[in-house]
């Protein structure tokens, strides 16, 4: 745990083995890593306290959400989701995802989590696990805000992506717009800015407007993405697998600038969790990590 008013550490853990792949997730009050057999929470002081995990269920393959006090976590080698309560230290419910990605969002209006996997859209009672209903669709990333799923679907064999938002409390489709491409995109992740949808795909981004779907800008950066971007005023920041950070307009997608801070001479056989260590929103400013240390920027 570092100060970055004072650039010292406060507090340091050892003798636990991180999942390099697994990102480090927060809830209220406490940090949540994961290894492949434990997760551990910090709070700010470092005072640790590991997850009660259930014993009938061995191997932890995914942290894939923090919502709250509630822990998702995919685990066993069928690849089943356990959910559990911070407060209580115990699993609440669980419920079979299978392989591939899956997203949980959460909300707490009404206790409702919503479970997104590559064939369906599933809703449960977040105390209980009760399904409260399913609608069958394929989806490959996804994003939520108020009380709609902005979904995406690649579809590489009829070279066609599709995005669409789906109201969680019609259940039904609002709009879908459906597109083709020449190279294929590997859709990598789905913001919200504002009102704009941001498509992260292997080689560039794509806004979209939130209201209709309708495309706003490409970007053109000659590198390969596999993090989001984040926006701080009307820029956005994102880091290639080359380790260049870039800058690019929000408003029309041009490249602003980019700066490299550690070499890319590994630039074809970068691993998997540098490849996915991007830039982060710390307050007012941009952080991001490099083989030297956490390299903090601002806005000029």
């Amino acid at each position: 745990g570092i100060d970055v008013d004072k650039h010292t550490v406060d507090w340091k853990v050892d003798g636990f083995s991180a999942n390099v792949d697994s990102e480090i997730l927060f809830s209220d009050n406490y940090a949540v890593l994961m290894s492949d057999d434990a997760i551990l929470l910090i709070d700010n002081q470092g005072q640790k306290t590991f997850l009660n995990l259930n014993e009938r269920r061995r191997g932890n393959i995914d942290l894939a959400a923090v919502h709250g006090n509630y822990i998702y976590v995919i685990r066993g080698g069928f690849w089943d989701l356990e959910v559990y309560d911070i407060t209580t230290n115990k699993m609440l419910w669980e419920t079979s995802t299978g392989r591939g990605g899956t997203s949980i969002y959460y909300e707490s209006s009404i206790d409702t989590a919503y479970v997104i996997n590559s064939s369906s859209i599933r809703a449960f009672n977040n105390s209980i696990g009760e399904l409260l209903w399913e609608y069958e669709i394929e989806v490959d990333q996804s994003s939520y805000a108020n009380g709609v799923l902005y979904l995406v679907e690649d579809d590489s064999d009829s070279k066609k992506y599709s995005i669409m938002a789906f109201d969680v409390v019609a259940r039904k489709i609002i709009w879908y717009e459906e597109f083709n491409y020449n190279l294929e995109i590997y859709v990598n992740g789905l913001s919200i800015f504002q009102e704009v949808l941001v498509l992260s795909t292997r080689y560039n981004f794509i806004a979209f407007d939130i209201a209709n779907g309708k495309p706003k800008w490409r970007s053109s950066v000659e590198d390969i993405f596999y993090t989001k971007p984040v926006l701080l005023g009307d820029v956005l920041y994102v880091k290639g697998v080359s380790k260049k950070v870039y800058a690019i307009s929000f408003i029309d997608g041009a490249t602003v600038g980019f700066v490299q801070l550690e070499s890319d001479s590994n630039f074809l056989f970068t691993p998997s969790y540098e490849a996915d260590s991007g830039v982060y929103l710390f307050q007012d400013v941009i952080a991001l990590k490099t083989e030297d240390g956490i390299v903090f920027y601002g806005p000029k």
